[in-house]
């Protein structure tokens, strides 16, 4: 599993490193996770722990397409072939 390194301080610069359809989405988990919930405290606080199950899960799910695609862009300009390719 992949994880957004946690030396780099400023969200913009792993941002930048990003192709655009996950710079979207990385945007929008910032502008939700770090600026409304974590900066100005507008969390749900009725349902914390569902919403906490949510973002759970949608990070998650990111960071598996993220790293899948990654991989899928090396395999491609390497002219790497799976197995599965011809199926």
């Amino acid at each position: 599993m992949a994880y957004p390194s946690t030396e780099v301080a400023r969200w913009s610069a792993i941002k930048a490193q990003l192709p655009h359809l996950h710079k979207v989405a990385f945007d929008n988990f910032i502008k939700a996770l770090h600026i409304k919930y974590f900066y100005n405290g507008e969390y749900p606080r009725d349902r914390i722990e569902g919403e906490f199950k949510r973002w759970l899960k949608l990070t998650e799910e990111y960071v598996d397409r993220l790293e899948s695609d990654t991989r899928m862009r090396k395999d491609h300009a390497s002219g790497y072939r799976s197995p599965q390719s011809h199926l």
